[in-house]
This record gives C-alpha cells, sequence and structure tokens, in this order.
C-alpha cells in the first residue's frame, strides 16, 4: 500500500537545513494541506463490523461481516486488523464471496493465539463508491457464555485519487453476546409403576458434559445432576435404551449426580434413566437423551481437475461417510493456510477453488462429524504461469513531483497488466486492460520519491491465470532540489575525472623521468669508475716511465765525450714524462 506521508517526509528532509522557527512553520503548513488531513476533514470513510446476529449459543458459530463506507469519495484499497477475544470466540475461517475486492496484496491471515484477523485488498478502477461495500465474512464460533468485543485497528481505507490518500475515518466495532443452551425437557416414562409413588413430580435431569440433548458429543465420560425432592432418601439410575428402568439394587442414597464411563457402551443414542425413592416407594423413571459418537468418519480420498496446468481454479471432488451421527460438514485448507468452510466453494457436486497464484500446493480436506470427530485426507496440484509481458518503453529520469509516467508493452491479448514499482519499502500499482493487438500502455501523473525505482509487470486473465514477471526496468527521480542543476552536476562529474586523468598522466610522466635521470646518472657513474680506472693505468705507466727517465739521466751523466745528441734525447723525454705527470694531476683535479 501506497502511504503518502512518505512524500511529506521527503519535504521535510529538503528543508532540513533551514533556522528552527522557519521548520515549525513549514511542518505545520504541510500537515494543514497534505491530503489524509483534507480528506478527512471533508470525505471520511468508514470500516465496521456487522454481525448477523448479536447473540449467539455456546459451541455454535455466527457470521461478522466488515463493511466499508465511502459515500462521497471513490476508494480503492483498503486494510484492517480485526480483533477478538481468544478465551470467548474462535476465527473458523474468512469468506471472501460477494467482496468488493477484485486483488488482494494480502490474503486474510487467521491467528487464533493472537487473536486477529488481517487483510488487504484493492478494487480495481474506478473503485468503490457507497455506505456499504462488503470486504469480507468472518465466521467465529462461541466458546463460552458473556460479551464479546470484537475490535477494528490499524486500519486505511486508499482514495483513488492516483495519490492513495489516505481517507479513513474512524473504526466501529460490534459487540457479541453469548448464552447458554436452553435446557431440554426430559422424556418420561409412559407406564406406571406397579406401586404408585407418593410423589409424582418430575425430575429435572442436566448434563455438564452432554448439555444438549439433541447434539452428538464425542466425550469419554458422560456426568449428569439433578435435585431430588425434599423427602426423597435417594435415587437409583442406569444408561441404556429408549424404555430403560435403573434396577432399585443400583440404589445411592442423598445422591445428586452420577458419572458414568462410556468405554464400555457402543456409539449412538442412549437414555440416562433415573428415579427417586421416597419412604420406600419408587418413583416415575426420568430420562435424558444422550447422543455418543467417538469414530471418526470413514477414509476417503479427493480428486482434482484441471483444464490445464495453467489453470488456477482447480475442481475438487470428495465425498465421506460417517456411521453413526453423519458428515455435518468439510473444510478445505490450502497449504499453511487457514481451514475454510467448504460450502463456500461448492458448485454443484464439485468444489472450485479461488484462483491461486503460479506454484505448487497441496490441498487438505477435513470432513467433520456432527459430534466433532473429523478424518482429513489431502491431495496436490501444481498452477503453471503464462508467458511473462514486456516493458519495452519507458522513462530513464524523472523530475521528483507530479511527473508523468508512462510505459508501454505487450503481454496476452485481452489480459489485464498489473505495472508494479518499489524503491525503499515505498510501492506502487498501476493496472491498465491489453488489447486485442496484445499492447498496453499506462500513463499516471502522480509523485514519487526520489530515487531509484524499480518497476516490473505482471498480467492477469478472467480466469485468474497469472503470468510470469517482465523484465525489470529502472526509473531515476530527481529530488526537486537537485533538479535545476542535475546537467551541471553532471558536467561537474565529467571535470572531476578529467583532473583525476591529468593528474595520473602527471605521475606517470614524472616517475618516467626521473627513472631517466637515475639511468643517466648510473651511467655518468659508471664512466667515471672506468676513467678513474684508467687513469689509475696511466699513473703507473707514467711512475714507470719516470723511473725509466730518471735511470736514463742518471746514465747519461755518465756517458763519456761524443754522446750529447743522446744525452740532449734523454733531456728531452724526462721532459715529456714530467709534463705528463703534470697535465695528468690537473686533470684528477678538475674531476
Amino acid at each position: 500500500m501506497l502511504n503518502c506521508v512518505r512524500t511529506y517526509y521527503l519535504i521535510l528532509a529538503i528543508i532540513s537545513d533551514v533556522d528552527s522557527a522557519s521548520k515549525k512553520k513549514a511542518v505545520i503548513l504541510l500537515l494543514l494541506l497534505s491530503p489524509a488531513f483534507i480528506s478527512r476533514a471533508s470525505h471520511g470513510a468508514d470500516l465496521y463490523a456487522a454481525p448477523t446476529k448479536t447473540e449467539v449459543q455456546i459451541e455454535r458459530t455466527v457470521s461478522v461481516p466488515v463493511y466499508v463506507s465511502s459515500a462521497d469519495t471513490e476508494m480503492n484499497a483498503a486494510g484492517v486488523t480485526v480483533r477478538f477475544p481468544t478465551d470467548m470466540l474462535q476465527a473458523v475461517s474468512v469468506d471472501k464471496s460477494g467482496s468488493i475486492f477484485n486483488l488482494w496484496p494480502q490474503e486474510p491471515i487467521i491467528s487464533n493465539s493472537a487473536g486477529t484477523v488481517f487483510f488487504e485488498g484493492v478494487a480495481l478502477n474506478p473503485g468503490y463508491k457507497g455506505s456499504a461495500g462488503k470486504l469480507v465474512s468472518i465466521v467465529f464460533k462461541a466458546k463460552r457464555t458473556g460479551t464479546a468485543s470484537i475490535l477494528l485497528s490499524g486500519g486505511s481505507v486508499l482514495a483513488n485519487d492516483g495519490e492513495g490518500t489516505n481517507i479513513l475515518s474512524q473504526l466501529k466495532g460490534a459487540v457479541l453476546k453469548i448464552i447458554s443452551p436452553p435446557p431440554v425437557a426430559p422424556k418420561e416414562e409412559t407406564k406406571q409403576q406397579a406401586t404408585p409413588a407418593k410423589s409424582t413430580q418430575d425430575l429435572s435431569i442436566r448434563s455438564t458434559t452432554h448439555p444438549d440433548p439433541e447434539r452428538w458429543y464425542s466425550t469419554s465420560n458422560a456426568q449428569f445432576e439433578w435435585t431430588l425432592p425434599s423427602a426423597a432418601e435417594g435415587a437409583a439410575w442406569a444408561l441404556g435404551g429408549e424404555s430403560v428402568v435403573p434396577d432399585t439394587a443400583s440404589f445411592v442414597r442423598e445422591a445428586t449426580q452420577a458419572i458414568i464411563n462410556l468405554d464400555s457402551y457402543d456409539d449412538g443414542t442412549r437414555y440416562f434413566g433415573m428415579r427417586a425413592r421416597e419412604e420406600g416407594v419408587w418413583g416415575k423413571t426420568s430420562r435424558y437423551q444422550v447422543n455418543i459418537d467417538r469414530k471418526p468418519p470413514e477414509r476417503f480420498a479427493i480428486s482434482i481437475e484441471q483444464e490445464n496446468q495453467t489453470d488456477p481454479s482447480p475442481r475438487l471432488k470428495f465425498s465421506a461417510s460417517d456411521q453413526t451421527s453423519g458428515v455435518e460438514r468439510y473444510e478445505v485448507r490450502i497449504g499453511q493456510g487457514s481451514w475454510f468452510d467448504a460450502e463456500d466453494i461448492q458448485s454443484g457436486d464439485s468444489y472450485r477453488l479461488s484462483p491461486q497464484k503460479p506454484g505448487e500446493y497441496k490441498v487438505f480436506v477435513k470432513a467433520i462429524d456432527k459430534a466433532g470427530n473429523s478424518t482429513e485426507a489431502e491431495n496436490s496440484f501444481k498452477v503453471l504461469p503464462t508467458d511473462a509481458p514486456t516493458i519495452i518503453s519507458y522513462p530513464l529520469g524523472l523530475k521528483e513531483g507530479n511527473s508523468s509516467l508512462i510505459f508501454k508493452g505487450i503481454a496476452a491479448p485481452g489480459s489485464r497488466l498489473f505495472l508494479r514499482g518499489s524503491y525503499n519499502g515505498s510501492s506502487v500499482v498501476f493496472d491498465s486492460a491489453v488489447g486485442e493487438d496484445g499492447r498496453w500502455e499506462i500513463i499516471e501523473k502522480m509523485s514519487l520519491a526520489s530515487g531509484r525505482w524499480e518497476f516490473f509487470a505482471e498480467s492477469r486473465d478472467d480466469t485468474g491465470r497469472i503470468s510470469l514477471p517482465s523484465n525489470k526496468v529502472y526509473v531515476r527521480i530527481v529530488p526537486l532540489w537537485l533538479s535545476a542543476g542535475y546537467n551541471i552536476g553532471a558536467w561537474w562529474v565529467v571535470l572531476v575525472f578529467l583532473a583525476i586523468l591529468i593528474m595520473a598522466g602527471y605521475t606517470l610522466l614524472n616517475y618516467i623521468a626521473m627513472s631517466f635521470k637515475n639511468m643517466l646518472l648510473k651511467a655518468k657513474i659508471n664512466r667515471a669508475v672506468k676513467r678513474e680506472e684508467y687513469l689509475s693505468k696511466v699513473r703507473a705507466l707514467i711512475g714507470q716511465t719516470s723511473e725509466i727517465a730518471t735511470s736514463l739521466s742518471g746514465e747519461a751523466k755518465n756517458l763519456p765525450a761524443g754522446f750529447a745528441e743522446e744525452e740532449k734525447a734523454i733531456g728531452e723525454i724526462s721532459k715529456d714524462v714530467q709534463r705528463e705527470q703534470e697535465d695528468l694531476n690537473k686533470d684528477q683535479l678538475k674531476n
């Protein structure tokens, strides 16, 4: 169900940055202008319970229909929780026949432990307008005497205004008075006793275990009570046939009650006979009818008929028998659901289930006799979905506000298409007829909360056949405060991306440059090392040459006359070696 209050929460979030005083004024203005406030003031709808009767006996059932009254405004959806006292009432079943609802987002759920019945339904376009639109009928069984209050709570009624405005004005429950069954006069013996009693007044017999002589019971003990005449000494009793007469040997002085174990008695109709003794004289026999049935109905089988496996409403056929009290009714349960009266789905000699969603199901039928004994049978069936519809056209993005949602697609010709959307706990449902050419179109103007909405479609034909879900599509709803600068925001994203790209390129180039620089430095170091090694070798060679030149200079001084040229050559060599040594030292200082 779409709750329009979420829209106002979003608006409140938009104004969250304003000052406190302005925010308070805005909140008050929103509340006064909200559709729910306006509709409550002028177009209220009521949910109320109206039982078919206000007084019911213990162990009997009563039907309590729940109605909607929306005289001024068309409504198309409602939901409510029905609460009841678990110590006084038992919810037996929920009847949806005659309901204004065509679709059930939430099938009725019965919880006898919590004392609740909850349901949600949708009335398709144009919805419902009137004072007595039936939603469901709940069948209750009375458990004990007293006054039981049936309350409605947590309800909502949504207007068919495209916004899902809650127009619920008030909830009205009901009161049931539960009473005991009226006492039944015992059957009297018509024959006169041989010796008439001094007192001929009737003795009223009551039973706490079998309070209604016309009903059947499955208890294993029978308890009876009576009130003796003031002058009576005691009583004798027996359980037997219609003409039972107690044996005087069973006399018990001042007896006012009897408990009989029924294990030794066959099922069927029996009579409790009792007579009193006064001053040694026996009075006439009073009798009380007791119907005993402790055996369940005979075992039986369920047969299932389907046109094909896409048929969502199989026909059930079954028949059970009970030899003693007879079968009183049947109840049906689908899967883990609640039991409901089979008469609600009876059509001729068979029972047709309401349309079921695709899936595998177990179906159970319970035959219940007039004493409450039961026998269950089960079977299973499968419902296959029809072909999925297709969404072929939809908006990619819209501004928040009353934007037009336009969806188009194809589905089974002649079916009805349901388009479902959801986002962050919110949901919407739109429906449209599918043309004979298989095309459908939905155009809705409404306000959706900002965010990324998911949509899919499914179709349903007149027989209740449901399709597989369609392809999912997504629609981006942009907030109002962002929509004006949406394109600017997109450009900022591009600029930030380019900036990141440039920074990454600069970092890469810097890394390459540093790597090249390090490579050149390593090469220079290697050249310097090699040069140093070369110079070391040259210095060593020059040193050796210098030693040789010094030695030659010494030898030249000792040369005899006539070797002047040789002595001059040796001097030149010494000078050359000296100059090379000086040049080598200068070069080393430069490096």
